[in-house]
């Protein structure tokens, strides 16, 4: 009951998940089984090549075609390579079910989880590198690795490269704890990095802000020296024609607008107070933001560069390229 009227569910899975804490994860990545699961409440789905094959039997006219574009776009593939590449398409198209899920439980829920190559599990190297391939293939995978002796020290690895795990073959309470630490492991060395990253980022951020404020202070510098380039260059060109002071100031007017950078300066100053507020405050996920605010900043400077005339000026937007373009480079590593 809700507000004295009664509420109806569309099943008891439904219920469970309206009424009590409990998740609910469809235990196959079938597109039908999982929309089912979807309108019920479920917030989670699982893919393996066990899954897989059991979808081939029940799909095989939907799957048949795909396996045979497969075939025609890696004609030296193996069986097993084709069959991973399915088990990677079936995860990928139920991941996108889960998308909304994802969005609205801030990436607690709504995931794809996709299970390692099983016979890899003693193979820390290999786990690692599947694992980071399986988490590239859409936003919202959760990779699934064995709680071997390998498959610790790849947890601790993954996760320190920001990959979203859980554990299967987990049979004991010392696994179940190996795991947690290995995870805690993760998290701290990928805390302790982050914290090196945005000091870093920081640092080249008051580096361009003390160089916009440098070229802020030199804009009438520069456009006296616009009005003196004009002006010499007309002389040499026409040494005997007398010069109509008018018609000059005119021209040199033009051109100083044309060259003049208070626009981009004010941009790139806003920029970088918005890129520096966002090191400084934010406790969520910012690398998306980051690099767009630094393809901004880059787009500002070869504006700048490309209306340069003065030799120090130039050097200066080079100088300030230089750094942005490190700066997006430490972005990439931001979460």
């Amino acid at each position: 009951m809700v507000a004295g009227r009664e509420v109806t569910y569309k099943s008891p899975l439904h219920e469970m998940t309206e009424t009590t804490p409990t998740r609910l994860w469809n235990d196959s990545a079938d597109i039908d089984e999982l929309k089912y699961s979807i309108e019920n409440g479920a917030v989670g789905a699982t893919c393996n090549p066990v899954i897989a094959v059991t979808i081939l039997k029940k799909h095989i006219a939907e799957w048949r075609p795909r396996i045979e574009a497969f075939l025609g776009e890696m004609p030296a593939a193996t069986e097993d390579q084709v069959g991973w590449k399915l088990v990677e398409e079936m995860s990928v198209k139920a991941a996108k079910l889960l998308e909304p899920a994802f969005a609205a439980h801030g990436g607690r829920d709504g995931r794809l989880s996709i299970q390692t190559d099983p016979r890899l599990y003693r193979d820390t190297a290999a786990i690692v590198e599947n694992a980071m391939a399986f988490s590239r293939l859409a936003q919202n995978m959760i990779v699934k690795i064995p709680a071997t002796r390998a498959g610790i020290v790849a947890i601790e690895e993954v996760t320190y490269r920001g990959v979203s795990i859980n554990a299967t073959v987990s049979f004991t309470l010392p696994q179940c704890i190996a795991v947690a630490e290995a995870v805690e492991r993760g998290l701290s060395r990928r805390e302790a990095e982050g914290k090196a990253i945005a000091a870093d980022l920081a640092e080249r951020i008051v580096i361009l802000s003390g160089k916009v404020g440098v070229l802020s202070a030199r804009r009438d510098e520069i456009t006296r020296a616009v009005h003196a380039t004009l002006r010499e260059r007309i002389a040499a060109l026409f040494p005997q024609v007398p010069l109509d002071s008018g018609r000059l100031e005119q021209e040199a007017a033009l051109a100083a607008d044309r060259s003049d950078i208070a626009e981009e300066l004010q941009r790139l100053e806003g920029h970088l107070e918005q890129f520096a507020g966002l090191l400084a405050s934010s406790t969520g996920p910012v690398g998306k933001r980051l690099d767009f605010l630094s393809q901004e900043i880059l787009r500002e400077l070869n504006t700048l560069g490309s209306k340069a005339r003065d030799l120090r000026l130039i050097r200066e937007v080079l100088e300030m390229k230089s750094e942005t373009e490190k700066i997006r480079e430490q972005v990439q590593n931001v979460e």
